[in-house]
């Protein structure tokens, strides 16, 4: 199959994606972008598992493969911390299609600890003068705190 070329139109985390039906649908059960723990609990702490809905519009059908990456941002958000790596997931663009609902389903996200985190939606892409690479289509954020 040749390269896709596709774009992200929005990307949503939540606990849990349901799909059912001959044309998928999809349920995005739990929204929230904010997780509190209680001050009894220590960190690090895992999330058992976190989906990831992204709704891809395709331009150029075919085979991709995407990663998605989990940050924790610094206080002045230039610095970084990777918690995770999942995938590859490879999705499969049929012809005739203008876009394509996608789940991701990341198991045991580590949290580090207060703060906020960055979800990047990734692709694998490849460049004859500089090999493979990932190119950030979208990024999500969560926020993790204690109840004031």
């Amino acid at each position: 199959m040749a390269r896709p070329r596709v774009a992200v139109q929005h990307m949503v985390a939540c606990p849990l994606i349901r799909r059912y039906g001959n044309v998928p649908t999809s349920d995005l059960l739990g929204v929230a972008y904010t997780y509190t723990y209680t001050p009894d609990l220590e960190f690090p702490r895992h999330l058992a598992q976190l989906d990831l809905f992204a709704r891809l519009f395709i331009y150029r059908p075919g085979q991709a493969t995407f990663q998605v990456r989990v940050w924790r941002l610094g206080a002045d958000d230039a610095s970084q911390t990777r918690m995770g790596r999942f995938g590859p997931f490879r999705v499969d663009f049929e012809p005739g299609y203008a876009f394509l609902d996608q789940p991701f389903r990341l198991r045991h996200v580590r949290l580090e600890g207060v703060g906020r985190y960055a979800i990047r939606l990734c692709q694998l892409v490849k460049r004859r003068w500089r090999g493979e690479g990932y190119r950030v289509l979208a990024t999500e954020f969560l926020q993790v705190m204690r109840p004031s």
